[in-house]
């Protein structure tokens, strides 16, 4: 017979029996997301929570833009990013047909990321953010 739900006391063990194999944390939820210069007109924000790792995915339009046209940063993050640690990094896309890619970074120690378009490996490419475009994104990030 299958199960249709399954609730456990404790955490689930895959491929042993140590802690390194423990399942004991699994989180999702939504998180709002604030930024200074640009107004948010909408938003959409979702986030997974497996053990100290978290995937944050969303979709903001923006009604004003900052001075800084192509970087923007966001806070709100539901967990902060753990410190001393490598940065998280994801991707965001202007969603036409032809739309931009700006790429995501979470800064370590704090519940902060930026998004801005690169132009090879430079930062404040042509791309530049545009009120009323949907800008979907992606990042994963460590936690404590």
């Amino acid at each position: 017979r299958r199960f249709q739900n399954l609730y456990l006391s404790g955490g689930v063990f895959l491929g042993g029996t140590g802690s390194d194999n423990e399942l004991d944390d699994y989180e999702t939820g939504t998180a709002t997301l604030a930024t200074s210069g640009y107004v948010i007109s909408s938003q959409s924000v979702t986030y997974q929570k497996i053990g100290n790792t978290v995937h944050l995915r969303g979709r903001v339009v923006f009604s004003t833009i900052g001075t800084n046209t192509s970087s923007v940063v966001f806070s709100g993050m539901p967990f902060p990013a753990i410190s001393g640690q490598a940065h998280g990094v994801g991707v965001a896309r202007e969603t036409t047909t032809s739309g931009d890619i700006f790429v995501c970074q979470a800064s370590s120690g704090t519940s902060n990321f930026s998004m801005n378009s690169m132009d090879g490996v430079s930062s404040g490419s042509n791309q530049v953010f545009l009120t009323s475009k949907n800008y979907d994104f992606s990042i994963t990030y460590r936690t404590t």
